[in-house]
């Protein structure tokens, strides 16, 4: 659900309080680290608390909050080939 994080970081940025929730274990296992990494940074730590990774399947996630969420997001990280109005971003490329 998560995908590479960039819109993540942006609402954490923006001041909200944001929960990410990745199934792939190598995508949470890199996010991870990033969002480790970042937290090291004086001027990035205060965003980088803002969020918080959770390794599960969102479908059976979402149920088990007692407090429901404000907002939903959902990133589409493979959209179908068809349905493409632009060229992929070169980190979904990368992804693929």
């Amino acid at each position: 659900m998560l995908g590479l994080g960039i819109d993540a970081f942006l609402m954490a940025s923006a001041g909200a309080m944001v929960t990410v929730v990745e199934r792939n274990p190598l995508v949470y296992t890199l996010l991870y680290d990033g969002w480790n990494t970042a937290r090291q940074y004086p001027q990035l730590r205060k965003i980088m608390d803002r969020m918080r990774l959770v390794h599960a399947d969102s479908i059976e996630y979402l149920p088990t909050l007692t407090d429901r969420p404000d907002v939903i997001y959902v990133d589409t990280m493979f959209p179908s080939p068809d349905k493409l109005k632009s060229e992929t971003k070169k980190g979904m490329t990368l992804s693929r």
